[in-house]
């Protein structure tokens, strides 16, 4: 039984031995040179303390710089961070919204990777800045464009529950499905 690297290492061989055979030649790392730290730096174009270091690797479609490191994909602002912090955060991005470990930029340019630029925090923490920015539309309360209620309509039926109608009722009254008027009714929408 072999283990999962010993399986990856199989495979990469194989996978070059038959690149190899198909162009006639030996192939190494399938043609890209190992990752250091040194090759990662000389990728970020550094200028001022205080201005953007960008990525000039590969992008993204959103303008993120992505690199590679043992087949692994990684955003490149986590792996420069690394590198200048280590042990800050993982190269990974959390999995779980509510985890710390996101890397959020002050300058809201994605190519950069100047440390300076880039802080730790939680998703929540990334969508906060992001409105306080201005980067995204404010959906609260009733400016969603899914929103069926006005505030005033949402605070009657608040009301109404208190003077004991039932959710299905209100629910009928208002036009909105019996979960929607539950979630209105819990405060998980529109909220003051």
């Amino acid at each position: 039984m072999y283990t999962k690297e010993e399986v990856i290492e199989r495979k990469r061989a194989r996978d070059n031995a038959a690149y190899a055979k198909k162009i006639g030649r030996p192939v190494g790392n399938a043609g890209r040179p190992a990752n250091t730290a040194d090759v990662l730096w000389s990728k970020v174009d550094k200028k001022g303390e205080d201005e953007c270091w960008n990525w000039n690797g590969y992008k993204n479609n959103e303008g993120y710089g992505r690199t590679w490191i043992k087949d692994q994909g990684y955003y490149a602002h986590r792996v420069i961070f690394n590198l200048a912090f280590p042990n800050v955060i993982e190269l990974n991005a959390p999995k779980s919204t509510d985890d710390v470990g996101f890397l959020l930029h002050t300058c809201d340019n994605p190519s950069c990777c100047n440390p300076k630029h880039l802080w730790v925090g939680t998703h929540a923490d990334n969508m906060a800045d992001k409105v306080a920015k201005g980067r995204s539309p404010d959906f609260s309360g009733d400016k969603g464009p899914r929103a069926k209620l006005s505030m005033s309509q949402a605070k009657e039926a608040r009301q109404l529950k208190k003077n004991g109608i039932s959710a299905k009722d209100l629910a009928k009254q208002f036009g909105l499905s019996l979960s929607s008027m539950k979630t209105l009714l819990r405060g998980n929408s529109y909220k003051e």
